[in-house]
C-alpha cells in the first residue's frame, strides 16, 4: 500500500474534497470478536496481553474548511508529477 508524503495534495473519493497532508497517523479500526460474549472467558473481562486493536492508515489534512483526517482507502494522489519524471 502507497503512503502518501507529508506535502501531498490529496483528493476525498465521493466528496470531491481537496487537502494537503499534514501529518500520517494511524486510525483506530474497532475489532469484531469471533465469539459471542457467552463463550468461555468471553464475559469474564480477560483478553490475551497480545491483543492489539487494528489500525488504518490514515492522514491529518489541511482543507478550506479546517483540519480533518481521513482514512487512506478513501483519498487519491493529485499531486502532479514534475516535468523532470515524464
Amino acid at each position: 500500500m502507497d503512503l502518501f508524503e507529508i506535502g501531498d495534495l490529496i483528493q476525498k473519493r465521493g466528496t470531491g474534497d481537496v487537502g494537503i497532508v499534514i501529518e500520517r497517523c494511524d486510525i483506530f479500526d474497532p475489532i469484531c470478536f469471533p465469539y459471542p460474549l457467552d463463550y468461555p472467558y468471553g464475559g469474564m473481562g480477560r483478553t490475551s496481553s497480545t491483543l492489539k486493536p487494528r489500525t488504518t492508515p490514515g492522514y491529518k489534512v489541511e482543507t478550506f474548511d479546517g483540519k480533518e483526517i481521513w482514512e487512506h482507502r478513501e483519498v487519491r494522489l493529485i499531486t502532479p508529477k514534475p516535468l523532470d519524471d515524464l
